[in-house]
């Protein structure tokens, strides 16, 4: 995996506070959310004229405004003038209409993100043959994730119209891309854009997909600078027959194809701006008939610019009709004008279908190896062009391969590529006779024994079973190296399974996994405290050595190329590799400066390389330092240019570490849904990798890290438990993983409420102590995180105690200014006003307090322990001071309002306790009223206000009304909650239903339930009693 899986849990104190870990994080934007959603919902309320708004999806200014008609609903049958919803999606505006439908762009509440929806006209969705087909392809295409392909998110009926709904892009059409500059664009450049848009062909053709309309219209260039292509099979649905029409049979006269030549000014794709949706619609003038689709009482059967010479003839398409497409579509933009000469459709028929093709210019810039490519593709017979649109990329990626071969061969660098194995006429048995001498210097008798004197004099308790299982995992992950050469040796030499370039390319992947190894024994060897801690993480970074044995992928990735220009650049690159090797391994440890340094070198040592592989592990070395750093912003720029690289290149390896930490960084600025979105390339990128284990356990983690801080724990949840399913499945043994993965899921467990998993999985966190070490921060935190579920549940001696073993740890790990000390020392505040001492908790916080400045955001949770201090001393007034000053830090430190709502509720409270009802309730209608704009209005956040709320309208004698808010509360926190509040909530309503004389079947299990709660937790005698006698028929 390159080693690229470090930093994905970092370990530095900044990672955030228990109670963020368990019950979400406490710097997340909710403002920020709220602001966007509300922003969107403005756009509903106010929608706005297609050609004035940028953010439509592709080019959407409109020709002239006659082009889309703001009055009309699909054709056909007669539909509401602006849909308001279509399905559960909201509608934003329309987009344009054609003979398919209406496209509209809409807003997705529910995963929260725009979308775009094309609705199809009602005499379509009236033929059971048309709507079976157009499910069936849908259903494909929904199936086909890839980068480059625009994403079918659902399909579905409204109002008697079929819609599908698919990924909002904001872009261009390729046409537009291509001839946006003022100077035409570097041939590399183009045929690298263009070649993106060839893999989404590809990967269609996989599954089974034949596109039938490839052309410049039907690619989108997004600002992300990725290419995505449209429309696969879905025009399909509205033919009325399997193979294309013939012009002649259609009827259409040469007169409706007269046009310009080829002048760019007067093609009307490229002068008009259309609006174009994602299923074949274009709105706008067109003024070349060759640009026009051809179409049959709605039937979309091809352009005849870009239709191969079977399609003219009435054929039916295939994929090598396709590549046909394809070819014009390249030729075109590289040259300047269509392969063809014609001044009608029935020339540009003939000039096809005889291959009389405009010979480009020897002059044109473009080298004669691709010219000849091109040219290939565009053969009149089928059977003469490339076999596979997968063999054309091939063919087009070969450019740095052609340029190196002479050097390599002259050079004799031949052992680069091949780990240094002199092949020549050598029998099996002398080449691939491995021993542990294969590793001198990376792994032997004195690696092993600098490892063990650093580990031996680190300060570190455990140090002596850590060590022992470093030098186990080092030993194994060198043995399995060396078994690797040999077997990919034996393969070609004895077995002679594989050719001299499939070796090849095993050995570079086995190179790069051995600098990753000589990077960690590197550090290892000269471990100080903090890499002892933290060896565990650097050794779960170690890249996964089968993957060198999968052929497809090797052959279908960049990953292992070593492709530089001549030996010294092949010297260069090889350095390079190694340093950056060393570099993610001092990210892992915390050796920032360090990883700093290196990074400085090799964007030194790569210029002048023009070798965009390095260039793209630059970036995310770059990426995975800053997310240490929590330079977020920064990381997702670094990450994008990671990612776009790899896309160029080809390297799945670097992208889907790109895609999975781009994805984090999205995440902690709180952009969950392009969190979401990133994580669907990862996803792609992890298939055609061949589903590796270990990266689909870290997706399913990080999505389920994304899911559970957009506050979808259920999700969440559901992620990590599929993660630990393959993690078991696969035995994948990494310790410091599952240690993660188990926390990460009881956070979700902890924030549905469900404390019993939760402290299932914080348990076996700690059965993991002997294998990570005592003072492992998984191992600190999942104490912590067990003492606050201990806590929850009134079990305070177990609590206090595993709150002072995680803080005896933390000061030795992080230092006595760790914050988490202060969430500590706030704890067993809480756990001496629980036992009674208030003077102990007094002091407690007040020492906390005085440790603050005043403008800290931890204060406003030390002010908010005190109020419950003051409370219960019996001084509310003094509660009330504490929690007014919380409000106004909070408010001063623009906190959102989830935060601002609990506060005002707590405020609630303590005006309640020294009897001031009115303005008691009057908090808790505030705080009401803020949760009501959050995603937690339906959430057990708001039953604290709740409760208090009902507890005053009962005692101003008016129980009908108290009880309608208490079960409103229960309706949120559900009914068979084990916390305090939720127990105190149920004996309130089992209350007010014996003192209406209602409904005794639910008052004797609101009763029961409180009663559970109650008799679990000491000091709460007297409310237990109160809900036996409730419980009781």
């Amino acid at each position: 995996m390159d080693g690229m899986t470090y930093a994905d849990n970092p370990s530095s104190p900044t990672e955030g506070d228990a109670k963020s870990r368990l019950f979400g994080s406490g710097d997340s934007n909710h403002l920020m959310k709220q602001m966007i959603k509300a922003r969107l919902l403005r756009d509903i309320q106010q929608p706005t004229q297609a050609g004035n708004d940028s953010e439509m999806n592709a080019d959407t200014e409109c020709a002239d405004d006659d082009a889309v008609d703001e009055t009309t609903g699909p054709r056909g049958k007669s539909a509401p003038v602006e849909p308001v919803r279509i399905g559960r999606f909201t509608v934003l505006r329309k987009l344009g209409h054609g003979g398919m439908g209406v496209v509209y762009a809409a807003y997705d509440e529910q995963l929260d993100r725009k979308v775009a929806i094309k609705v199809l006209r009602g005499e379509l969705s009236d033929s059971a043959r048309t709507r079976t087909r157009m499910l069936r392809e849908a259903q494909a295409l929904a199936r086909l994730s890839h980068p480059n392909v625009v994403q079918i998110h659902e399909i579905g009926t409204w109002r008697d119209h079929d819609f599908v709904a698919m990924e909002f892009i904001q872009g261009q059409t390729l046409d537009r891309w291509v001839h946006a500059p003022s100077q035409p664009r570097p041939w590399r450049e183009t045929l690298a854009m263009i070649m993106q848009a060839g893999r989404g062909l590809a990967e269609a053709h996989r599954v089974g997909l034949v596109h039938r309309d490839f052309k410049p219209a039907n690619v989108l260039v997004g600002d992300d600078g990725r290419a995505r292509v449209l429309d696969f099979g879905l025009a399909r649905a509205a033919d009325k027959s399997e193979p294309g029409l013939a012009m002649d049979e259609i009827g259409i006269t040469e007169d409706d194809f007269r046009s310009n030549r080829s002048n760019r000014s007067n093609h009307g794709s490229w002068s008009s701006a259309a609006v174009h949706d994602s299923l074949g619609m274009s709105v706008g003038t067109t003024k070349s008939a060759f640009d026009a689709e051809l179409t049959v009482t709605g039937a979309v059967i091809g352009t005849p610019a870009y239709m191969s010479p079977e399609q003219h003839l009435g054929a039916s398409s295939t994929v090598l009709s396709d590549q046909f497409g394809f070819c014009v579509v390249l030729y075109e933009a590289l040259f300047g004008h269509r392969p063809y000469k014609a001044e009608t459709r029935t020339e540009y028929a003939v000039r096809v279908a005889e291959g009389d093709v405009i010979v480009p210019s020897a002059n044109s810039g473009v080298p004669i190896w691709l010219r000849k490519a091109v040219v290939r593709g565009l053969s009149p017979n089928p059977e003469d062009r490339w076999p596979s649109m997968d063999a054309l990329l091939a063919e087009l990626g070969r450019d740095r391969l052609r340029r190196v071969r002479t050097g390599l061969a002259a050079a004799g660098l031949l052992g680069i590529l091949t780990g240094g194995l002199a092949l020549g006429a050598a029998s099996a048995p002398e080449v691939c006779a491995y021993d542990d001498s294969a590793l001198e210097g990376v792994w032997a008798e004195d690696e092993r024994a600098a490892v063990e004197a650093a580990f031996g004099a680190a300060p570190v308790p455990g140090a002596a079973a850590l060590e022992a299982r470093t030098v186990e995992i080092l030993d194994d992950y060198g043995a399995q190296l060396i078994d690797a050469r040999k077997d990919a040796c034996e393969d070609r030499w004895d077995r002679q399974v594989q050719t001299d370039a499939q070796l090849a390319l095993r050995n570079a992947c086995l190179d790069q996994r051995e600098r990753e190894f000589r990077a960690v024994v590197d550090v290892l060897a000269d471990a100080d405290e903090q890499v002892v801690r933290r060896s565990a993480s650097l050794l779960g970074g170690l890249g996964d050595i089968g993957m060198c044995a999968q052929m497809d992928v090797l052959e279908r990735t960049a990953m292992g190329v070593t492709l530089p220009k001549d030996s010294e650049s092949a010297a260069a690159v090889a350095e390079i590799e190694q340093e950056l090797a060393r570099g993610r391994a001092a990210v892992s440890v915390g050796r920032f400066a360090e990883a700093k340094a290196v990074l400085t070198r090799t964007q030194r040592q790569a210029e002048g390389l023009d070798y965009l592989v390095i260039d793209a592990k630059t970036e995310l070395l770059a990426g995975q330092l800053d997310m240490r750093e929590r330079n977020n912003a920064s990381a997702r720029a670094h990450l994008q240019k990671a990612a776009a690289l790899s896309l160029e290149v080809g390297d799945d390896m670097v992208g889907v570490e790109a895609w999975l930490k781009l994805a984090l960084a999205q995440s902690r600025l709180n952009d969950d849904d392009a969190a979401l979105e990133t994580l669907g390339y990862a996803d792609a990128s992890i298939r055609r990798l061949g589903e590796p284990a270990t990266l689909r356990v870290r997706y399913h983690i990080i999505r389920g890290n994304v899911l559970n801080g957009a506050g979808k724990s259920e999700s969440a949840r559901g992620e990590y438990d599929r993660a630990l399913e393959l993690d078991a499945r696969a035995q994948l043994d990494n310790p410091q993983v599952t240690a993660g993965l188990l926390a990460s899921r009881a956070a979700a467990s902890a924030r549905l409420g469900h404390r019993a998993e939760a402290r299932e999985d914080l348990e076996r966190v700690l059965a993991l102590e002997p294998t990570l070490g005592r003072t492992n921060h998984k191992i600190l935190n999942a104490s912590f995180d067990l003492a606050i579920i201990e806590l929850e549940e009134g079990n305070l001696e177990v609590a206090d105690e595993l709150f002072s073993d995680a803080m005896a740890g933390y000061r030795i790990v992080f230092g006595s200014d760790y914050s988490g000390l202060l969430q500590g020392q706030l704890a067993r505040t809480e756990i001496a006003r629980q036992r009674g001492d208030v003077d102990e908790a007094r002091v407690l916080v007040k020492s906390t307090l005085a440790k603050l400045d005043a403008d800290a955001p931890g204060r406003v949770d030390a002010l908010d322990a005190l109020a419950n201090v003051e409370q219960a001393a019996g001084t509310p007034e003094a509660a009330v001071e504490a929690m007014r000053e919380a409000l106004k830090l909070a408010e001063t430190l623009g906190e959102d309002e989830s935060v601002l709502a609990y506060l005002h509720a707590r405020l609630g409270e303590s005006l309640a306790a020294s009897g001031a009802r009115e303005e008691a309730l009057r908090e808790y209608d505030a705080s009401l009223d803020l949760y009501a704009i959050t995603e937690y209005a339906e959430s057990s956040e708001v039953v604290i206000a709740l409760l208090g709320r009902g507890r005053i309208l009962r005692a101003q004698g008016h129980p009908r009304a108290a009880l309608e808010v208490l079960e409103r509360g229960v309706k949120a926190q559900g009914e068979s909650s084990t916390g305090l509040i939720a127990a105190e909530l149920y004996l309130e309503v089992a209350e007010l239903l014996a003192e209406l004389g209602e409904d005794e079947l639910v008052r004797t299990r609101r009763a029961s339930a409180a009663l559970e709660v109650f008799s679990g937790i000491s000091g709460q005698t007297a409310q237990a009693e109160r809900a036996r006698a409730l419980a009781q028929p």
